[in-house]
């Protein structure tokens, strides 16, 4: 078992859990949280949290439980995940600290190339969330609203 820096393992710090519960635990907790934050947050132009938005939450948040076992898969599973909610018109959300999480596991797992392959996968993948934030782009929404600037329009033509 890995030991961190501090040089005590998850199960020490957990009150003896094992490190796959402890990883379990994160990843349904932070899928909880995503989809409460989901319902309670709801803006108007974006298409509404629903049960589909719910399960594009556990395909996102879910994958993380195999975070040490399979960094890379998790993390690549995270962002596909998060890809998808995106792309059917969902608001950026909590989810997007899916992608970051593996992220993070992959720099500390498996270094080097990995570390970098992986870097370049989250930064797309955050950067379509905020390119989604920042034009309020999905599915059948009109680019013509007053006040707002689509992605056909151009990047950096005036402020919505």
């Amino acid at each position: 078992m890995r030991k961190s820096m501090s040089g005590s393992t998850p199960a020490d710090r957990f009150g003896g859990l094992s490190t796959p519960v402890v990883d379990a635990l994160f990843a349904s907790g932070l899928t909880v949280a995503t989809c409460l934050a989901g319902l309670a947050y709801q803006p108007a132009d974006w298409r509404r949290f629903d049960g589909l938005a719910a399960l594009m939450g556990c395909l996102t948040c879910l994958p993380l439980a195999a975070r040490r076992r399979w960094p890379m898969s998790a993390l690549l599973a995270t962002c596909a995940g998060y890809t998808g909610y995106l792309q059917l018109g969902y608001p950026p959300s909590l989810l997007w600290w899916g992608p970051v999480l593996g992220l993070y596991t992959v720099v500390v797992l498996r270094p080097g190339r990995w570390a970098v392959a992986g870097s370049v996968v989250t930064a797309a993948v955050v950067g379509f969330s905020g390119v989604n934030l920042r034009f309020n782009q999905r599915p059948g929404r009109s680019e013509d609203r007053p006040g707002r600037f689509g992605v056909s329009q151009g990047y950096g033509y005036g402020h919505p």
